[in-house]
């Protein structure tokens, strides 16, 4: 149970470390057949609900397979908070200049 905790933990420190200051979530690769590729996830729907599963594929991504990842997510006007009704406050978009896929 601590060990799962402190998993836990770790992997949202993380998260908010990556967060900070930025409008995207960018993960690193570990070592993997994607290792130098970068993807860029781009989340922004009320349906799907992409803001929750986009970052955690990205961490698959990355952790298992070794790509670069980003996620852009769909910010409010005053860019407070992540607003899945707002489609168009994507912001980020010139991180798919520099991706693989």
């Amino acid at each position: 149970m601590k060990k799962a905790a402190l998993s836990l933990f770790t992997l949202m420190l993380a998260v908010c470390v990556s967060f900070a200051g930025k409008d995207i979530l960018e993960l690193k690769g570990a070592k993997g057949p994607g290792y130098g590729k970068t993807i860029v996830l781009v989340s922004g729907d009320e349906e799907y609900r992409t803001e929750e599963s986009m970052p955690m594929l990205a961490k698959i991504l990355s952790q298992k397979h070794g790509f670069h990842c980003k996620v852009l997510f769909a910010w409010e006007k005053e860019g407070k908070y992540i607003d899945p009704n707002n489609q168009a406050g994507v912001r980020g978009w010139e991180h798919l200049d520099s991706a693989d896929l």
